[in-house]
């Protein structure tokens, strides 16, 4: 099960683009394979943060996800 994508990228549900662009950003940089070359876990923390910015960052995306922002509670 997927966790909460505003959980994911540590931002609060009424975060703004720029809060939540910055949040993104610093934990892509933290996490980003190059900077932790042979890392399983911070690859899969890489792309988790990705997946969770892509969902967020998309206004229509983002607005249906008042409860558990998980993957199976949107399909």
């Amino acid at each position: 099960m997927q966790r909460d994508y505003y959980e994911i990228l540590s931002v609060a549900r009424d975060c703004d683009d720029a809060g939540l662009k910055a949040a993104f950003r610093k934990l892509a940089m933290q996490h980003h394979p190059d900077k932790n070359p042979g890392c399983d876990q911070s690859e899969g923390r890489f792309k988790e943060i990705n997946e969770a910015y892509s969902i967020l960052s998309d206004a229509q995306n983002a607005r249906p996800m008042t409860g558990s922002a998980t993957r199976a509670s949107r399909a």
